[in-house]
C-alpha cells in the first residue's frame, strides 16, 4: 500500500469513525410519536436535529469533535431556524443546544429524513428534480456554481482543457452529471473520464501543500464553496475562473413534512426581506 493510499484510507476511516460517533447522539423524531405535525413533536423534544457536512469551510465544519462544537453558515441558519420555532434568539438557541447535529454520508442522509432520525438537511445540498422526487425542499437559501481545482503551475488553464483528462467528483452529488450538461450544450470537450471519491477520503488531500501528483485525476469538479475548502490555501493547487452549472442549495425535507417545509419557507423569506440572510453570508464570507 502506497502513502498516499495509507493516507486516503486513515482519513477515511478516522472520519467514518467520527461520523458513527457525531451519529450516536440522540437526535430526530421520537417513532411513538404522531407525525401529523412535526414542529409540535420538535418542541416536544426541545432541539431539532439536522444532518450536517463536517468538512465545508465557512458553511458547516466539526471544529471541536469531542464536544462536538459545529461552526459555518449552514450551522449559523440551523441555530435561526431553532429559534424561530422555539421563539428564542439565535444565541439562546445555541446556548440551550436546540439544534443538534449528526455528519452523515450522502447514502444515508435519505434513508435518516425518512426515518425520521433526523428532521432536515442542511448541507451544501443540491436542489434537483431527481431529489425533489423522494423529499421536500426548501427555497434556494444559497446559489453556488460549479467549478475547477487543478494544480497551480499544470497544462489545465481553462474548462477546454479537460478533454480527455480524468476528473475527480464527489461521489452521489450532482457535479458529474451537471458537467455532462454543460458539455452537451457547449460542445467544447470531447470526452472527460470521471472518478468518483468519497468526501471524507478527500477531505486532507491538500492540507500539507500537496498537488495532484499521485491523486490518479488531473482535476476535480465540485461546487466552488468546496473547491475552496479543499485548496485550504494550498499555493500548489488552484480554483480556475471557469463557472458553469449553477446549483441551488436548500434546506431537504421529508415528503410528509409539509408543515415544517412551509415554515421555514417563510423564514427565509422574511431573511432575505431584512437583509439578514445577506448579512448571514457576508460574515462567513461566501
Amino acid at each position: 500500500m502506497t502513502a498516499l493510499r495509507r493516507a486516503l484510507f486513515a482519513a477515511l476511516t478516522a472520519a467514518t469513525l467520527l461520523a458513527v460517533a457525531v451519529t450516536a447522539t440522540a437526535c430526530g423524531t421520537n417513532p411513538g410519536k404522531s407525525q401529523n405535525d412535526i414542529i409540535e413533536d420538535i418542541k416536544a423534544r426541545n432541539y431539532i436535529c439536522v444532518s450536517v457536512k463536517i468538512n465545508v469551510p465557512n458553511f458547516s465544519v466539526l471544529t471541536n469533535p469531542s464536544v462536538p462544537v459545529y461552526e459555518g453558515f449552514e450551522i449559523d441558519l440551523a441555530y435561526i431556524i431553532a429559534a424561530d420555532i422555539f421563539s428564542i434568539t439565535p444565541e439562546e438557541a445555541k446556548l440551550r443546544r436546540a439544534a443538534r447535529f449528526v455528519n452523515l454520508d450522502e447514502s444515508r442522509r435519505e434513508v435518516s429524513l425518512e426515518n425520521g432520525n433526523v428532521d432536515m438537511i442542511i448541507s451544501s445540498y443540491t436542489i434537483n428534480d431527481d431529489r425533489k422526487r423522494r423529499m421536500l425542499f426548501s427555497q434556494p437559501y444559497y446559489t453556488d456554481v460549479l467549478g475547477i481545482l487543478t494544480d497551480a503551475d499544470g497544462d489545465i488553464k481553462s474548462f477546454a482543457d479537460l478533454d480527455q483528462k480524468k476528473v475527480g467528483v464527489l461521489k452521489d452529488s450532482t457535479s458529474e452529471e451537471n458537467t455532462k450538461l454543460y458539455i452537451n450544450e457547449n460542445g467544447r470537450i470531447e470526452r472527460i473520464e470521471f472518478v468518483e471519491f468519497a468526501q471524507e477520503s478527500i477531505s486532507e488531500w491538500f492540507t500539507d501543500n500537496d498537488s495532484f501528483l499521485n491523486k490518479n485525476v488531473d482535476a476535480f469538479i465540485s461546487d466552488k464553496c468546496i473547491l475552496k475548502g479543499l485548496k485550504n490555501n494550498n499555493p500548489a493547487v488552484t480554483v480556475l475562473p471557469d463557472e458553469f452549472g449553477t446549483e441551488s442549495f436548500g434546506v431537504a425535507f421529508k415528503m410528509s413534512h409539509e408543515v415544517l417545509k412551509k415554515r421555514i419557507d417563510a423564514l427565509l423569506d422574511t431573511m432575505k426581506e431584512d437583509g439578514s440572510l445577506q448579512a448571514l453570508k457576508d460574515k462567513w464570507k461566501i
